[in-house]
């Protein structure tokens, strides 16, 4: 009996050093996160044990270490129970006696079981039943008493019948006690954890969400805030504020005047009949700063149906408020935007038939300009099938429920003109889908403009009717003239010819008979004959360059104008008359009817030129991207510029014979052989003071 109670006394004293080194891990905050801390803890108490053990006989002592090693093992693993082992094997080797291999055989045992049941269980967060710890407790023990084998045999079973009971009755009950007080320990630790995280969690969700808590106490009269509270009446956390009614003031003084009533009524309503509220109001937090919040509150009642607290959500919400402005402002955008479009807009719903086949559609939302478009109103087709609207829209030419079917299951946007049988119009559509099955049209109304190109149309085809007649028509008179004008030269010149030999005759036999009136009327006759002649030979030309087809070669004007010159101006002229020959650019075009318009250009120069005292020619050529320019300028008579018109034209002279010989056909020869080269010519010029001929030849 004084044995056993030993024993017990043992047990007590380690498994007391045991909660005390518990505590010291709780506090310190360390559990399974620092195993050598732990298996130091563990093997002190073990030492201190085995310090003040129960000795049966010298040499073979007992202290209990079994438990603090293999609850080490059980809870913090085998580094913290082997640690705690091979403190206790250092001081029983240290100790010496019989019973050493015993002593460092239990330890060795104890840590070894208890890591065991560690990895089937606590390493995979399993909860220990009361049962599981004290049979744990039994098996640890029971291999201990085998242990005792390793005792010299004289005192096995002596050892056995003093130690066996109390071992397998006292060291099982101690270790399912150190174990519960354990396990409860670093529950209520993870407890803790698990509640600094949730509240770690919720204060960053009220922070992200802008939601702060409340709590009114209706008995103690006092008011409680989350930390996002404080944040959105823009105050700083203040614990000694905590639970002060002075904290429904500070709310209060938060909203506009007009408003305190109103919440305050509801807030007494809540905390005295129980009426919850959910209220939107504007609010001006402490730093100046206007927000617009969402207060709740809900009465939580007592067990006797009492209302006992009220708890509430202070809730930012100026970002929704100001979204929700923004979101109303671009809804009237679009609605102002869509009723004033100047084009149609409609938005359908395809509808399919069982095989998945466009068969109709339906009208969801129309503007102003569609209805105004079509004729038909919003609410007479909104909801409605197109079948329904139009019946005839099946039969009509264009597939329309087939080509938005298309737009609308495929999402390929479409451009086209069509004509609306049933409507009776053309329109431009657009059809584009934002979702599968809807598609939306933008139309115009082009049957105005569809109408006037058909009028167009018709007027350019009667256009072209009437210019090909009046084309063939003018070539029959062109054809008629020429033929005239060459049969007219031809005949006319056998008369004149017989007028110019008989008037020769006369002057030439009979001037010495003939009286001097005669004889001047006879000068008269042959001066005539021979401008007549000069005239013909001129109609004659037009009429052959007009009939005659070009025969382009490249052409040397450098060439051309120098013979021309040498040909004009006699050499005893030349010296008295100041020439300016600038480089000219080659040309394509007949070498014959160019030549032609140089020589017409210079001598009428020359011509009209005579009079002045010093007389000036200059030629001159430039080269341009549309072709090539060539003029020729003197400083004579001029012309009146308000005539320069009637220079090309045949037979029309600006100045008398008297004044300047010529038949008026030079220069619409001239004009007519550079049209016909696809080539322009134009004249400036000014009385008394030159005058500039210009003509272009393309390339």
């Amino acid at each position: 009996m004084e044995l056993f109670l030993k024993i017990l006394f043992n047990i007590g004293t380690i498994t007391s050093f045991g909660v005390i080194s518990i505590l010291i891990s709780y506090n310190q905050s360390i559990h399974r996160k620092m195993p050598f801390l732990h298996g130091f803890i563990y093997g002190t108490g073990a030492v201190i044990g085995m310090l003040h053990p129960v000795v049966f006989k010298p040499g073979v002592i007992f202290d209990g270490r079994s438990i603090l090693i293999s609850i080490a093992g059980l809870f913090f693993g085998p580094i913290a129970a082997f640690i705690a082992a091979a403190m206790a094997i250092l001081l029983r080797i240290y100790q010496g006696g019989s019973g050493i291999w015993m002593g460092c055989l239990s330890s060795l045992i104890a840590a070894f079981i208890g890591s065991l049941y560690y990895f089937r269980y606590t390493f995979k967060n399993k909860s220990l039943t009361t049962k599981q710890i004290y049979f744990f407790g039994i098996w640890v023990h029971v291999f201990l008493l085998m242990g005792t084998l390793t005792l010299p045999k004289d005192i096995i079973l002596e050892t056995l019948y003093y130690i066996g009971p109390s071992m397998m009755i006292i060291y099982p009950l101690a270790t399912l006690l150190l174990g519960k007080i354990v396990a409860l320990v670093l529950s209520k630790n993870q407890m803790v954890k698990e509640l600094q995280k949730s509240e770690s969690l919720l204060k960053s969700s009220q922070k992200l969400t802008k939601a702060g808590g409340w709590e009114w106490d209706l008995q103690k009269k006092t008011m409680y805030w989350t930390e996002e509270t404080y944040r959105i009446h823009g105050l700083k956390l203040d614990l000694e504020m905590q639970n002060n009614r002075e904290l429904i003031e500070k709310s209060i003084s938060c909203y506009y005047p007009s408003d305190r009533k109103k919440l305050l009524e509801a807030f007494n309503k809540c905390s005295s009949e129980g009426i919850s509220y959910n209220i939107v109001l504007p609010f001006l937090s402490y730093d100046d700063k206007k927000k617009w919040v969402r207060t709740t509150a809900k009465a939580i009642l007592n067990e006797d149906g009492a209302i006992d607290k009220v708890i509430g959500n202070l809730i930012d919400i100026t970002d929704q408020v100001a979204n929700e402005k923004r979101i109303v402002e671009n809804k009237k955008k679009y609605q102002d935007l869509f009723s004033n479009m100047l084009e149609g807009f409609a938005y359908h719903q395809i509808v399919l038939n069982d095989r998945g086949k466009p068969i109709d559609y339906i009208f969801l939302e129309v503007n102003q300009a569609m209805q105004q478009f079509t004729g038909l109103k919003a609410e007479e087709i909104i909801g409605k099938k197109v079948t329904t609207i139009l019946p005839g829209i099946q039969e009509d030419e264009v597939k329309w429920i087939e080509i938005y079917g298309e737009v609308a299951l495929s999402g390929k946007s479409i451009i086209f003109e069509a004509y609306s049988k049933p409507l009776q119009k053309w329109f431009s559509i657009s059809a584009y889908s934002f979702e599968k099955g809807f598609f939306a049209t933008v139309f115009s109304d082009i049957t105005s403009q569809k109408q006037t190109k058909i009028q167009l149309q018709q007027l350019n085809q009667e256009l072209d009717e009437k210019v090909r007649q009046r084309t063939k028509d003018l070539e029959e008179s062109n054809a008629s003239l020429e033929a005239f004008s060459y049969s007219v030269s031809h005949d006319l010149r056998a008369p004149l010819r017989a007028i110019q030999g008989f008037s020769n005759i006369l002057l030439e036999d009979y001037s010495s008979t003939l009286p001097k009136d005669a004889l001047r009327l006879l000068g008269i006759i042959h001066d005539n004959t021979k401008k007549m002649d000069q005239l013909i030979k001129g109609l004659l030309h037009i009429s052959k360059v007009s009939k005659s087809a070009l025969q382009k070669t490249q052409l040397n004007m450098q060439e051309i104008v120098e013979e021309c010159i040498q040909d004009i101006i006699p050499p005893e002229k030349r010296s008295t008359m100041t020439i300016h020959l600038h480089p000219l650019p080659t040309a394509s075009g007949d070498i014959v009817l160019i030549r032609q318009v140089w020589w017409n250009l210079i001598d009428n120069a020359v011509k009209f030129s005579s009079n002045h005292p010093r007389p000036i020619l200059i030629i001159d050529g430039k080269q341009k991207s549309e072709g090539n320019e060539y003029t020729v300028k003197d400083n004579g008579v001029g012309f009146n510029e308000e005539y320069k018109e009637k220079l090309f034209t045949l037979f029309q002279r600006l100045h008398t014979s008297e004044e300047f010989q010529g038949t008026g056909i030079g220069l619409a020869l001239v004009k007519q052989i550079v049209q016909k080269h696809g080539g322009k010519i134009w004249a400036k010029g000014g009385v008394n003071e030159g005058a500039e001929f210009t003509f272009s030849l393309p390339h």
